[in-house]
């Protein structure tokens, strides 16, 4: 399967997954986190979809955004968007994108706190207390984002570590540990977000520019 999207301007590229926390296996699939833009001409007629996209061939998965899309989910602290943008293993590099990635490392906020501590609650319920999959490596994989969150408060800044020996209970007393962190976190409460919209007006100047419309 090939997205659409795939013959748009991409903005940049990286690696997600397990691989960004060192904790792949050699059947782990490739996965990765693409951001394209819509030509600048379906953004000025209002023909432009900003759809997200995802396709998978083989153990290769590819998760397609818009970059205006992309701007709104890192406003609202989305951990799923922040560590695409931040993940330590970029594959497409372009100027546009390592503004963007210096953006958002500047401005880390504690609303990611949020989208982490949304999603360990919900897979907690989903596969420990349901019973799913309480296995240790279900464990690892829900501390990692939790520590990831921990250092986030603490220092303002995102790591990708390995997590190993987890269970359960220890889940808990790092989502509680989380949860703390977040009342006495230095960070600020959200993202500046006139620097974001400054930077995807730019971004559609120059692609404006490039289109030889002005």
């Amino acid at each position: 399967m090939i997205s659409k999207f795939s013959a748009y301007e991409t903005v940049g590229r990286t690696k997600i997954g397990s691989h960004i926390w060192t904790m792949n296996h050699r059947w782990s699939d490739d996965d990765y986190f693409e951001i394209y833009a819509e030509p600048i001409l379906s953004v000025l007629d209002h023909t432009a979809l900003y759809k997200a996209d995802f396709t998978q061939n083989d153990n290769v998965d590819v998760h397609y955004h818009e970059i205006s899309h992309v701007i709104n989910m890192l406003l609202s602290g989305n951990m799923n968007f922040v560590v695409g943008v931040l993940s330590p293993i970029i594959t497409k590099k372009t100027d546009w994108f390592m503004k963007l990635r210096k953006l958002t490392r500047h401005f880390l906020s504690k609303q990611t706190f949020y989208s982490i501590n949304g999603m360990v609650e919900g897979n907690y319920v989903k596969y420990i207390v349901q019973g799913r999959d309480n296995s240790e490596h279900k464990c690892n994989q829900i501390l990692r984002a939790i520590q990831m969150g921990i250092t986030l408060l603490q220092k303002g800044k995102l790591e990708f570590k390995p997590y190993t020996g987890g269970s359960p209970d220890e889940i808990l007393e790092k989502l509680s540990e989380l949860q703390f962190l977040h009342s006495i976190s230095p960070l600020p409460d959200r993202p500046e977000e006139g620097h974001f919209r400054d930077y995807l007006v730019d971004y559609r100047l120059c692609q404006f520019i490039e289109a030889e419309l002005i």
